[in-house]
């Protein structure tokens, strides 16, 4: 199941899909879970190469990039709006 409003909700759920969890990525990047964690809330940026790993371990083309990796401003678009919801339910 995708949950739309979480930053990479597509890689998330390709990722899912292939049975691939944080730990695993993490350590096929070559760097920490808490890096990794990070990389999937908005937090830190993915690398080129880093993308161009997880395009390839997930089989999916290079024209597809944008659905897995979107522009920066939407993921903080997302990850705003996900603090504001944590800001209001506190």
């Amino acid at each position: 199941m995708i949950v739309k409003n979480r930053p990479f909700a597509a890689l998330r759920g390709k990722l899912t899909e292939y049975g691939i969890d944080q730990q695993y990525l993490a350590e096929y990047l070559g760097i920490s879970p808490r890096c990794m964690v990070a990389r999937l809330n908005a937090e830190s940026q993915w690398d080129l190469d880093e993308m161009w790993m997880i395009m390839d371990l997930i089989e999916a083309p290079e024209t597809m990039l944008h659905k897995y990796f979107p522009p920066r401003q939407d993921v903080h678009r997302i990850r705003k709006q996900q603090l504001q919801k944590m800001a209001k339910e506190a």
